[in-house]
C-alpha cells in the first residue's frame, strides 16, 4: 500500500473522496479533515490572526522572497532548506517529520514562480529520503480539465485507476447537469473577488464554473490567472452579481474585511450600493479556493443558484464536513430591514 503525504487540503480531500484514507500518513496543518494518528507535516508561514488582507499580502511576498535565507539559518543542509521552503508553495514543510513518515507519494502545490525549479525539489526530496524516489504530484490546476486529470493521476499512483475514472465521470456528469439545466435567456455578468487589498478578481477555474452556472465572468476568461483590478474598473463594468470568495477567509472574516475597506473606499461603497440585491459572500475555506473535484462542483452548484437568484433552495451534493456554519450568505440578508436608500449601512 502506497504511503501518501498530502501537503495541501485539496489533495487530502481528493484522497479521502477516492477512498484512500488508509494511505494517508501525513497532512497539512489545520486540516478540517480529522484523521486519527496522522501527523501534520506543515506549518503556516506566518500568523494571520488579526491581520488585514493588505498585511497578509505583504507578509506573503516577504516570505516568498526571503524563504531560502530563512531555510538556511542555523547551517541547514541545502536539501533540508529546499524541502522546508519550496516543497509546498503555501506552507513551510517540516523536513524531519516528512522523513520520518517515509512517503512513497507527496501531493503538494509547487508554484512555477518559485526560486527553485521542480528538478531541484525532486533532488532535495530524494536526498532527504536517502536516495528514495518519491512520486511528487503537483496539484496546481488552472481548469476543471486539469483538476479531473490530476484526480485520475492520484488514483493511478495509489493503485485504483478504475475507481478514479468512475469518480471523475460521476462528477463530470454532475457538472454537465448544472450546465444543461434550463435558465433565463439573459446571461448575467458575474464578478468573483478573490482578494481585496490588493484587489484581485478570481481566475483559473472560477470563470469556468461561472460559465457552467449560466453566467458571464468579468475580467478573466477560463484558465487565465487571477487579475488585479481597481474599484473604478469594477464599477465601470457594472456587474449584475458580485461574489466575495476571499481566499482562505470565512464568511465572518470576509464581512469584516468588507466593513473595514468600505469605510475608506468610496468606489467600494458605490459598488455595494449599485449591486445591493445581488451581493454574496461565501466561505472560501470550503468553496472555490480548494481545487478538489468535489469542492469545485459544489461551488458550481452554488453559482447556479446564485445566477438564478434561488440561493435559499440549494442543497449541497454531499456534506462538506462536520462543520455546521453556513457556506454562503446573501449580504442584504444581514440587514433585511434597512431601506434600499440606506443600503450602505449593511456594512457600517
Amino acid at each position: 500500500m502506497k504511503r501518501v503525504v498530502s501537503l495541501v487540503p485539496a489533495g487530502t480531500e481528493t484522497l479521502i473522496e477516492l477512498g484512500c484514507l488508509r494511505n494517508i500518513v501525513g497532512v497539512s496543518h489545520g486540516s478540517e479533515w480529522e484523521i486519527s494518528g496522522v501527523k501534520a507535516v506543515t506549518r503556516a508561514k506566518f500568523d494571520e490572526e488579526g491581520l488585514t488582507s493588505e498585511e497578509i499580502s505583504a507578509l506573503f511576498k516577504v516570505s516568498c522572497s526571503e524563504g531560502m535565507l530563512y531555510g538556511l539559518e542555523g547551517g541547514a543542509r541545502e536539501e533540508v532548506a529546499l524541502v522546508r521552503m519550496r516543497l509546498c508553495s503555501y506552507f513551510w514543510t517540516e523536513p524531519e517529520v516528512l522523513a520520518s513518515l517515509d512517503p512513497d507519494v507527496v501531493v503538494t502545490v509547487v508554484d512555477g514562480s518559485e526560486m527553485a525549479g521542480f528538478d531541484d525539489i525532486r533532488w532535495a526530496l530524494r536526498t532527504l529520503l536517502n536516495g528514495k524516489d518519491v512520486e511528487i504530484i503537483n496539484f496546481n490546476p488552472y481548469s476543471m480539465a486539469q483538476t479531473f486529470k490530476l484526480t485520475k493521476e492520484i488514483a493511478q499512483v495509489v493503485g485504483i485507476p478504475e475507481e478514479g475514472l468512475d469518480y471523475v465521470r460521476d462528477y463530470q456528469t454532475r457538472l454537465q447537469n448544472i450546465a444543461n439545466r434550463e435558465v433565463a435567456r439573459r446571461i448575467p455578468s458575474v464578478v468573483t473577488l478573490q482578494w481585496l487589498e490588493p484587489l484581485y478578481v478570481s481566475g483559473t477555474w472560477t470563470p469556468e464554473l461561472v460559465r457552467y452556472a449560466g453566467g458571464r465572468s468579468l475580467f478573466c476568461r477560463p484558465g487565465e490567472p487571477s487579475k488585479a483590478v481597481t474599484w473604478s474598473e469594477m464599477n465601470k463594468e457594472n456587474p449584475d452579481i458580485v461574489i466575495f470568495c476571499l481566499c482562505g477567509l470565512s464568511i465572518e472574516g470576509s464581512v469584516n474585511e468588507i466593513k473595514r475597506i468600505q469605510k475608506q473606499s468610496p468606489e467600494l461603497r458605490k459598488l455595494l450600493e449599485k449591486s445591493f440585491d445581488r451581493i454574496y459572500v461565501v466561505d472560501a475555506r470550503r468553496l472555490f479556493s480548494q481545487p478538489s473535484v468535489c469542492t469545485l462542483v459544489d461551488s458550481a452548484t452554488v453559482l447556479g443558484e446564485v445566477v438564478e437568484d434561488r440561493l435559499n433552495a440549494v442543497e449541497m451534493i454531499r456534506p462538506k464536513s462536520s462543520k455546521s456554519s453556513p457556506l454562503w450568505i446573501k449580504l442584504p440578508s444581514m440587514v433585511s430591514r434597512i431601506p434600499r436608500k440606506s443600503s450602505l449601512a449593511m456594512v457600517a
